[in-house]
């Protein structure tokens, strides 16, 4: 029985800069051309952004990149002068503002009806007993589902299904980024996993805060799985408002196999529409009333027991590349923690 369906909702979309001249030409004309060019863009004189840069990097702060000194100093004074998000100033200083890691990935399960006389009704058990078709959702940090692989049955792991996505040639990985995943899945260059063996759960974080006055970290490794949970956490919260929106994903009707997919994914497309149209008239999402949901395990994310996933981490082999990558990610942040 193969009801799969993968669905492709946004391509990536790599930014253009093909000005004719670059950001660092931008900041030396402005700072060498009209005295008031500086004051009306970044709401500071030219003898006084030059003192805020070498303060800046007396204290640490350096080019990086493509990307100057004195363009990110410009690039924040832009932000908070003239209130521009990050498309804008990215266009202005021919840069790309976006992130390395372009996506996040998880799975969730939603209630299958399956007839008994199903000959493959057993691999529909999930490992809570309950019949499912597990859904793997890339989904963009704006909270729009980017790629949906739905129909597969509620036994099979989230690896086994991002492994098929990517052979298959469906999920496609721009060259230089990655994505967010759980510690269910293979660390690769593509997929950037948290530390095993080390807290990630948001709640649990949450409840030692209470416990010690505030976030404390008793290592890096810490650090790094609590800001990863926080920016794959919107995995969890896009498929709960589609939930909420959505009843019929809490209670499939009885619909043949075949059609409970595409329910799926015409519910990820819609909200994507939604969501869409909410943002041109400035409309939240926050008035759908929330509903019980079915059972989705822990709360912050996983499909399935602990004990199980801990048993298949332990099978999973990461890419040295991307173990190298999540060194440094987790070293920086830890430096960037010990020097405030």
């Amino acid at each position: 029985m193969n009801e799969r369906l993968n669905m492709m909702l946004h391509e990536w979309r790599e930014v253009k800069n093909d000005r004719p001249f670059s950001g660092a030409q931008k900041i030396t004309n402005q700072l060498q051309g009209h005295h008031q060019r500086c004051p009306d863009q970044y709401r500071i004189s030219v003898p006084n952004f030059l003192a805020l840069c070498s303060e800046l990097e007396s204290m640490g702060l350096q080019s990086n990149g493509n990307v100057t000194l004195e363009e990110q100093v410009a690039m924040f004074m832009q932000c908070l002068g003239q209130a521009h998000n990050f498309r804008t100033i990215g266009e202005d200083f021919q840069h790309s503002l976006e992130t390395d890691a372009i996506d996040a990935i998880d799975g969730t399960h939603i209630k299958a009806y399956v007839d008994q006389k199903d000959e493959f009704k057993e691999r529909f058990i999930n490992r809570k007993g309950e019949a499912t078709q597990n859904v793997m959702a890339a989904v963009d940090f704006d909270e729009n589902f980017v790629a949906v692989v739905a129909g597969w049955e509620g036994s099979a792991h989230d690896n086994i299904i991002l492994r098929s996505a990517v052979e298959e040639g469906f999920l496609r990985v721009p060259h230089g980024k990655y994505y967010l995943v759980d510690a269910g899945y293979a660390n690769t260059p593509q997929f950037l996993a948290p530390y095993r063996r080390v807290s990630y759960h948001l709640a649990s974080f949450r409840d030692r805060a209470r416990a010690r006055g505030g976030y404390q970290y008793d290592n890096a490794e810490e650090l790094f799985n609590h800001r990863h949970a926080q920016l794959r956490n919107v995995v969890e919260r896009t498929f709960g408002i589609v939930k909420n929106r959505f009843h019929i994903l809490n209670d499939m009707l009885r619909f043949d196999f075949k059609t409970q997919v595409k329910i799926v994914a015409a519910c990820c497309t819609l909200h994507n529409f939604i969501k869409h149209h909410d943002r041109l008239r400035n409309v939240s999402d926050d008035n759908i009333v929330e509903v019980p949901q079915f059972n989705q395990g822990s709360q912050d994310g996983g499909n399935g027991d602990s004990e199980d996933l801990q048993n298949w981490e332990d099978e999973i082999i990461d890419s040295q590349a991307e173990v190298n990558l999540r060194e440094s990610i987790k070293n920086t942040l830890w430096q960037m923690r010990q020097s405030a």
